[in-house]
């Protein structure tokens, strides 16, 4: 792939992940030293699983005590929001927020309620 990727572009798919490489000039010199560059992009394709599972039960356990303030609560919902949205319709999905006390913000539902189990997600601030 390098060999042919110094004679120009090359893209490559695979059911997953697709390949592009391609040199930053179009000429190198001949006996001389010199710096070339190689780009390589890859780009992930959306994974299809048509495989059946059987649905999963998954507890979100959010920390919000002082010590998350900002991004780093910021970031633990956001994480939370993207493992929500992978789930399928008929998984089983609950949310709790601690401090120095544990709030059940949404108790054992389907994940097909995702505009309420977000709403609840981004309702939790730190110290509150």
């Amino acid at each position: 792939m390098l060999a042919a990727a110094l004679l120009g572009a090359v893209s490559a798919q695979g059911a997953q992940v697709g390949l592009d490489v391609a040199m930053g000039s179009d000429s190198v010199l001949a006996n001389a030293k010199q710096t070339a560059y190689l780009r390589v992009a890859m780009t992930g394709h959306e994974f299809r699983d048509t495989s059946a599972r059987v649905p999963v039960n998954v507890a979100i356990v959010l920390d919000k005590s002082g010590s998350m303030s900002g991004e780093k609560l910021a970031k633990a919902k956001d994480a939370a929001i993207m493992v929500i949205e992978r789930l399928r319709p008929d998984d089983i999905v609950s949310v709790v927020a601690y401090d120095s006390v544990v709030t059940v913000l949404v108790p054992a539902t389907k994940a097909s309620d995702q505009a309420g189990i977000f709403a609840a997600i981004r309702s939790v601030w730190a110290g509150n």
